[in-house]
């Protein structure tokens, strides 16, 4: 049994990666090997995990990092206004991969994986802010809730 001390929101944001990163894999490599249908299928896996993931960042995550004494209120806004450019990019390679329009799905595809890289850093960022900042409890609680 790993203790909470031991345990970080980053540990627990990252376990919460697995599904999207796979997701993720499987639809670029459908992608970049002209299979639009399985791409399609593995891109509703990636968008609904995208969207789970998004929400417990916006009700659990971002209104603790916010009463944190380490909030930074423009790093909030940044990071949901991240969330809305790749939702669309999502949007944009669901319908570029119905309508077989393989180029602009791997367009999107690419500016994607930059779009989630840098949330990914900023992710990071954030989690590390709140283990320095938060008590043993409140950060037990924050890890409770993404839990689910």
């Amino acid at each position: 049994v790993v203790s909470i001390e031991s345990f970080t929101i980053a540990d627990r944001m990252n376990e919460l990666h697995g599904t999207i990163d796979a997701s993720l894999a499987r639809t670029a490599h459908h992608l970049d090997d002209d299979h639009l249908a399985a791409a399609a299928a593995a891109l509703a896996e990636l968008a609904v995990g995208l969207r789970r993931h998004i929400a417990v960042e916006e009700h659990h995550l971002f209104p603790a990092f916010a009463r944190s004494p380490a909030a930074d209120l423009e790093l909030l806004a940044a990071m949901n206004a991240q969330h809305r450019e790749i939702l669309a990019l999502v949007a944009t390679m669901t319908e570029a991969t119905a309508a077989h329009d393989r180029g602009a799905a791997l367009q999107a595809k690419a500016a994607l994986h930059a779009a989630l890289g840098v949330h990914d850093d900023e992710e990071e960022a954030l989690c590390a802010a709140l283990d320095r900042t938060l008590d043993v409890s409140a950060r037990a609680d924050l890890i409770a809730h993404l839990a689910g």
